[in-house]
């Protein structure tokens, strides 16, 4: 036989070129954590090319661990369980081991996913998740775990490696066909969006309610912000008490059961149906969606105990939370360092600023709004990328790269930036935020289902990492930014047809993961519905002009949009919505095309929105009466 084609060469020709096919795949995935400092390096890599190089070479399973700093479990692993000797000798003999964090690769928690921390993954050395067959069921499962003691983790790992090696061939298989059901499940099922939907699944999670408990579904007990926004909504939108009640009571039993009332902030969650073994975590994204739930109770009742619990949240993100630099830290946590976690996430800081932002605005205390304006200049000079989108995070004071795109990082971003616009009237947030959506469109975006991707696929990667998983909650986030930048600007279809787009690619499988419904149908109220919209007419600077914008944004209407036109820059554009040029400025209130009278003092917004949208339900209300036989 020729030198040129022995089998030793020709294997070793195929790992050259698969090691080349797994780092160009890796180049395009979003960027790993930080490598861990030598001292606690071990046997650990970054999920990577180097990693994939070394099992595909020597034929061993992969260990992939995923961590979060906030979480004991994954403290207590670092602890007691990665450095045991018998663990190391299993991982050393059999194991290529990769440790990453799970808040900075939302890629890898998607498509690895495990019950608890730290999520413990073992893999093919392709990057497919090992299958064996369950002991109970004698089907195929993945191997997959939480925390486990150091001897239950090294059985797991000896249990799994012999498997392989005893029945490559048949683990191969099970596992790749595993990969493949859930490729041909992932993408969504396009369907029907019309109005009445949003209704059928409003009754559909009230039917969820526990009135015994006061709260809905069962243990784990997590705080369910958009089932209780959707309510609220739903009891304003039809002028129906029980939506509204059933929300009320939910929030009061998330203070009493998760609210730490000596020292502020909503703790993670609680694990028991009766709410024992609360996880005391504070992440900076929950407490933030807690003050925007606060902030909604008060605006829709006025009254002043839902005032000050807003007030005492938001005031606890400044003071625990804050950074120094305008950025927030992620988490409080008993097991991080100084028990704080620094990190900078996009999505949560939006978040947190965004719902600042609405807060102050809301009850009129300038400094949580400046706060919230401050958190939203922070993303827009750190992280902000024009054309490129939001990278993820800022650990230890480095940025990741640019260009590495995670859709809820993107549609939390648009999200401030907008609430930015509405508080300030400064045109350039509203730039930036139509600059992050059409980047999300063009990147994102799928054109078999119009749904939107969480990251830019890997289509040359492990094979995990080629199949598109299409967000349900982010995805619908993304559909109530589209809506907003269509009414605040120039009334631009192409937002509304990306909506309705996003919309319909669900419409058949809304209900495929239940806790993401009340998210969706939001959205979806949001696209068919009239937003109740306050125009301001005033000059960028100008006296008085604020005051009107953020007693407009405390509206009790939940969907309310406040849009400024400027008589220097945009007089033909007030001129042609029939509005009037004065030397003050004004508000001009306008309901699912009913206009209202102008308004120049913010102590009058409020009155002046409520009666123009009174006189609409009640023209509605004749025309359907009339309409009876």
């Amino acid at each position: 036989m020729p030198a040129l084609f022995r089998p030793s060469r020709v294997r070793g020709c195929l790992l050259i070129l698969l090691t080349l096919l797994v780092a160009v795949a890796q180049a395009q995935t979003p960027a790993p954590a930080p490598v861990p400092k030598a001292s606690d390096a071990g046997p650990w890599r970054p999920f990577g090319p180097a990693a994939f190089r070394r099992a595909q070479g020597s034929d061993r399973l992969i260990l992939l661990v995923l961590e979060v700093p906030w979480s004991d479990y994954s403290t207590r692993a670092r602890q007691e369980v990665w450095n045991q000797p018998e663990v190391l000798e299993v991982i050393g003999k059999r194991y290529v081991a990769i440790r990453e964090r799970a808040d900075l690769r939302p890629d890898l928690t998607r498509r690895y996913p495990a019950e608890g921390w730290p999520a413990v993954s073992v893999l093919l050395p392709d990057g497919t998740a090992l299958r064996m067959l369950s002991e109970d069921t004698g089907q195929p499962r993945r191997v997959t775990s939480g925390y486990r003691p150091a001897a239950s983790m090294a059985r797991l790992l000896t249990v799994a490696s012999d498997f392989y090696r005893a029945r490559r061939s048949e683990a191969i298989r099970m596992s790749r066909e595993g990969e493949e059901q859930i490729r041909e499940s992932s993408p969504p099922t396009a369907g029907k969006v019309g109005e009445s939907l949003v209704w059928a699944l409003v009754s559909q999670v009230e039917s969820t309610f526990d009135k015994e408990r006061r709260y809905f579904g069962g243990p784990p007990r997590i705080p369910r912000f958009d089932l209780i926004e959707l309510l609220f909504t739903a009891s304003v939108e039809r002028g129906k008490d029980a939506p509204r009640v059933m929300a009320s009571a939910a929030m009061n039993t998330l203070a009493t059961h998760l609210v730490d009332g000596p020292e502020g902030g909503l703790f993670r969650m609680a694990l028991g149906l009766d709410w024992e073994q609360p996880q005391k975590e504070k992440l900076l994204d929950r407490n933030a969606r807690w003050l925007d739930l606060l902030t909604l109770r008060f605006r829709i009742g006025g009254k002043r105990t839902d005032r000050d619990a807003a007030v005492a949240e938001a005031r606890w993100i400044i003071e625990h939370l804050d950074n120094g630099d305008g950025s927030f830290a992620s988490a409080l946590c008993a097991s991080c360092p100084e028990g704080i976690d620094r990190t900078v996430l996009t999505g949560a800081q939006a978040q947190a600023s965004a719902a600042l932002i609405r807060c102050g605005a809301a009850i009129g205390d300038a400094k949580i709004l400046e706060r919230g304006l401050a958190g939203v200049r922070f993303l827009r000079k750190h992280r902000y990328k024009a054309g490129r989108g939001m990278p993820r995070a800022v650990v230890d004071g480095v940025g990741t790269p640019p260009g590495n795109l995670v859709l809820e990082d993107l549609a939390e971003s648009a999200w401030a930036f907008i609430e930015a616009y509405q508080a300030t009237g400064d045109k350039g947030w509203l730039e930036v935020a139509r600059d992050v959506a059409r980047t999300t469109l063009a990147n994102l975006r799928d054109p078999a289902t119009g749904a939107l991707r969480d990251v830019v696929p890997a289509p040359s990667g492990p094979i995990p990492l080629r199949r598109s998983v299409f967000p349900q909650k982010a995805n619908s986030l993304m559909v109530r930014v589209l809506v907003r930048l269509h009414y605040l600007g120039q009334g631009e279809r192409l937002w509304l047809q990306a909506a309705k787009g996003i919309l319909k690619a669900f419409g058949g499988s809304y209900d495929r993961v239940g806790l993401f419904i009340p998210a969706y149908a939001q959205a979806l109220y949001e696209f068919h519905f009239a937003p109740e919209m306050a125009v301001v007419v005033a000059r960028e600077g100008q006296s008085g002009g604020d005051e009107l914008r953020r007693a407009a944004l405390g509206s009790s209407f939940p969907f309310t949009l406040v849009k400024s036109l400027d008589p220097a820059t945009e007089q033909k554009a007030i001129v042609a919505a029939g509005l009037s040029i004065q030397s003050r400025p004004g508000l001009f209130p306008f309901y699912d095309g009913l206009g209202g009278r102008r308004v120049e003092d913010p102590a009058g917004v409020r009155a002046a929105l409520l009666d123009l949208r009174e006189k609409r339900l009640a023209q509605k209300k004749s025309l359907e009466q009339a309409d009876k036989p």
